[in-house]
This record gives structure tokens, sequence and C-alpha cells, in this order.
């Protein structure tokens, strides 16, 4: 409002009244500008010819009532201060309703008070315009910001459309399901477990279910691998034909015994070939031959016959699996590689194939498929044959560790309790512990262990910490990290040199004791220790 004069139209019928209602504003700091009007209508004329900054309106006006002349009035915006001699609380209802900004009952002490209050319904005025203000500024700038979530969304979707995304959703979506495949071979063995329990040996199941399960791990472990997943890891040389063994005692469970309570019959056979090894991954192999087997199991809904089949083609060894089943028609045969595309419906990803095609592609070899609709289907695996190198007798197995004491910590209780029991049956002294804080005391409480197992990731302090601290204060105990994150846990370079030894969960019992075996073989205290208590 600053120092300016404010321009007040007054509409006021008596004149000695509106005469003390102009003298009262002009005596103000700074003055009231006062313009009065007798009537409602000349009070809308002079609103159609000047601006002013407020309205002083006389509720009983000849021609037209201080409502009607407000309602007219609203409009424009002008801010409304309604003045009435009627102490009517139903009037100022009104008022208000109508769009008053304040209401003055004329009293014997009113005039002194008009100012402050004209004062007082202009800045409520301001405060609302503003406010106005800040909402129009607010919706202008969601609707700015929906149209960019629209581009947002446009250009999401055209990620999706692209290679990049495409190969995580191929990724994360194959993981999952070669898991389902390896969960339902788990648990359907241990279903078959619990009813053979009492007449047999159920040893060649377990086998089994151990196998798939670290296929399981193997499949999480290239997920934490995903930036090298054009590579195929470690190599080794694989045994086509023992891979197809491994599968059907893997799939039995589908192929014959969930066939058999539908009341179908599968029959799969192996034809093996001589064949030379092929360099590669063995598990993913394995998952990739297993999906084959499962497609070809869908596809028999009547029961039928599977058939795989190994040979060798110069410097390619392929392996075929065949069915007698329903078969493809062209179109599908066509499209049965690329990712998400399935006839199943929602029961599945349509990955299976097209997650094949990656893992075989990655292992330098080529999948086709052929069959017509009705005839069955052939889906054949080309790999080429492993590059001789010179042959070397297998490393025997890692011998058990003499006596250890073991100082191990790990937040997972049943973690921490099922490989505390796997070292105390290779004979260890084991003492627990469920965090890096309790580990440490334990050391500086006198506990004096020959090693110490850590967790990596652990709330609280991490095992890469809780390595660093052991170093530091007791440098001549070895470290050893036991981590789900994958061998790529981040450490800084001075707590990845605290670390002696780093193994992936779920650890392999060989690997556990390689491990500790080196640590007593390289640790002149730990080998010293040792053998005074020979």
């Amino acid at each position: 409002m600053g120092g300016e004069a404010l321009r007040v139209l007054v509409a006021e019928d008596a004149p000695d009244h509106a005469e003390l209602i102009r003298r009262a504003l002009a005596r103000q700091n700074p003055p009231f500008d006062v313009t009065v009007v007798g009537d409602g209508p000349a009070c809308l004329a002079a609103m159609a010819n000047h601006r002013y900054a407020i309205v002083l309106l006389d509720y009983n006006l000849p021609r037209m009532n201080g409502l009607e002349v407000l309602e007219r009035i609203r409009p424009s915006g002008v801010p409304v201060v309604m003045v009435t001699g009627q102490g009517d609380e139903r009037l100022a209802v009104d008022a208000m309703s109508a769009g008053a900004v304040d209401y003055v009952i004329k009293t014997s002490g009113y005039l002194a008070a008009l100012p402050t209050v004209l004062h007082k319904a202009l800045k409520q005025h301001e405060l609302a315009a503003e406010n106005a203000r800040l909402y129009e500024e607010a919706q202008r700038r969601l609707r700015e910001t929906e149209a960019l979530m629209a581009e947002l969304k446009e250009a999401q979707e055209r990620l999706v459309r692209g290679e990049t995304l495409r190969a995580l959703g191929e990724l994360a979506s194959g993981a999952a399901h070669h898991l389902n495949n390896l969960l339902a071979v788990i648990t359907g063995h241990i279903d078959l477990l619990l009813l053979q329990v009492e007449s047999g040996n159920p040893r060649p199941r377990l086998e089994v279910v151990r196998q798939a399960a670290w296929d399981g791990a193997e499949v999480v472990r290239r997920i934490q691998q995903f930036a090298r997943t054009k590579q195929v890891g470690n190599l080794e040389l694989v045994d086509l034909n023992d891979l197809a063994r491994d599968v059907i005692e893997m799939t039995a469970v589908r192929w014959r015994d969930a066939a058999r309570i539908e009341g179908v019959s599968i029959e799969v056979v192996r034809e093996a070939g001589e064949i030379p090894p092929v360099s590669g991954h063995a598990a993913s192999l394995r998952e990739a031959i297993t999906n084959l087997v499962l497609n070809a199991v869908d596809a028999l809904p009547s029961g039928g016959r599977i058939a795989i089949r190994t040979w060798a083609d110069g410097t390619r060894v392929s392996l075929s699996v065949t069915d007698n089943g329903v078969g493809m028609p062209e179109e599908i045969r066509r499209r049965a590689q690329e990712p998400f595309f399935t006839t199943k419906g929602l029961q599945s990803t349509g990955l299976g194939l097209s997650v094949n095609y990656s893992i075989v592609q990655r292992h330098g070899g080529e999948m086709t498929i052929d069959g017509t609709e009705g005839c069955g289907t052939t889906v054949t695996i080309r790999l080429p044959v492993a590059i001789a190198t010179s042959t070397e007798a297998p490393a025997p197995p890692p011998p058990r560790t003499a006596f250890l004491c073991i100082l191990f910590i790990d937040d997972e209780p049943v973690v921490r309790e099922a490989i505390s029991q796997l070292l105390a049956e290779d004979g260890h002294s084991v003492t627990q512990a469920a965090g890096g804080h309790e580990g440490l005391a334990r050391l500086q409480a006198g506990l004096q262990p020959d090693v110490v197992l850590t967790d990596f990731g652990m709330p609280g302090m991490t095992g890469a910490e809780v390595a660093l601290a052991v170093k530091r204060r007791w440098p001549q105990i070895p470290v050893g990290m036991i981590t789900g994150w994958g061998l790529d846990a981040r450490m800084t370079p001075e707590q990845r040199a605290a670390v002696d030894f780093v193994l992936a969960k779920p650890v392999p019992l060989d690997e556990l004791r390689e491990s500790l075996s080196r640590i007593r073989m390289t640790d002149p205290v730990v080998a010293a220790d040792q053998s005074g208590r020979d």
C-alpha cells in the first residue's frame, strides 16, 4: 500500500453520515482519497469509470440494496466492506456469503475504528490475491510438470523398446524363470524323499537337490556379474553327455512324476554319442538343456517321447532335444527366440528359448529350431570343441584342516549356525558373534582365535571394517570374509589389504577347507601354535 493515498468509494445515502465517514478517513496518514455516491446505480457507474482500492457499501441504499450492488461488483475483484445500522447476524452472513471481506455495524464508536477495518480488509485482500497468484503459479508448474512426466514416460517407453533395457529385462526375468525351474526340481525331490525315507536310500535324490541348489546360486552370481555378461565366467571342460544325464534326473519330477499324477505317460531317452568336451560353464549349459526339456514336456499334453541326442561334427559338438508333441507353426518358430514372446499365457515369462539363445551365444555357439505344427519340434545346440591343452592330473580334494579355533561373525542367526555347524563337523572350535562390535569385544576380552571369519554386509559395522580393526589391533590373526554380495564386494584398498581371503555364499565345503588350509600354510604364527598343540 506504501505511502500513496488509497481511493475509497463510499456508497451512503445519508449525506451527513457520508460527510462524517469522509472526514474520518481523510484524517489518516496517509489520508484516504474518498469518493461518495448516494445509491446503488451511482456506485456501479463510479466503479465503471474509475479504479478504487476498496468500497465501503451501505446495506440500505435507494433503487438497489447493498447485497444487489455487491453481487454486481464482485466480478471486478475490488474488496467490499458492508456497513449497516442493523445488528442482524443474518445480514452479516448474507453479506459475507455474497463476497464482502468484512462487515461493520454503525455503532457510536465505529467511525474511529473504520480506518483500521479498511486497512485490515485491504491486507486480507492483498494476501488472498497473493495466494491466488501462488496457486495459479503452482497449477501452471503442475501442468508443466505433467507435460514433462508425459515426455519422460514416452522416453521411458522408448528405452523399454531399446536394447539396453531389453537386455536388463531379459536377464532379470530369465533368472526368475530358471530359479522357478530349479525350485520346482528341489521341492519335487524333497516331496519324494519324504515319501521314500522309510523305504530307500535317499542319497541319489539328495545329490540331485544339491546340484539344483548350486545351479540356483550360479544364476544369482550371473546377475551380480551383469556387467560382464558377454563372458561365461571361469571356463571348464564340460561333457554334454554328463549334463544330459543330470538334466534327465533333475527334471524327472516334471516329465515322470507330475505327468503320472495327470494320467499322462512321457518317456525321456538319452542317445549319447562319442563326443569331445566343450569349453564352457556347466551350470549355464545345464540351465539351457533344462529349459529345452521342460519346453518339450509342455508340448506333450497327452504324453509322448523326448529324445536328447549328442554327436560330434568336426569342430562342433551338438546336442538336440526332440519331442513328438504339438510342434510349432512357422510364425511361432520364427519368433520363439525373441525375449518375452510366449504362447503359454500369463503363467510364462516367454524367456526360456531367448535365455538359451543368450547362453549359447556367449559360449560361441548357435541354436536352431526345426519342426512343423502337429509333427513335433527339435531344438539343436551347437558348441565349439574345447581347444586342446596340456593335460594335468586333477588336483586332489583339499584335506580337512587340522583343528582351528575360529571366531565366526555373522548377523544372520540361521546362516551363522549353519556355517558354524559345518566348521564344527570338520573338527574346529567355533565361537559365534552376531555382529562386528560383538566380535571385537570377544577379542578384547581375551579370545585368541587362529582365524576370524566375518560376513561382509552387517548393520552397524561391515565385515570390511571388522577386518581393518582386527588387523590394526591383532595383525597376526588371519581374516577371511564370507559374503552374499559376490567376490566384488566394495572395499577400500586398505580394507581389501586387511582381508586374507574372500568366499561367496553359499560356500562350497571344499573351497572353505582349501582357504583355511592356505591360511595355515602361510601363517607362521598359526603353524607354530598348532605344532605346540600337536
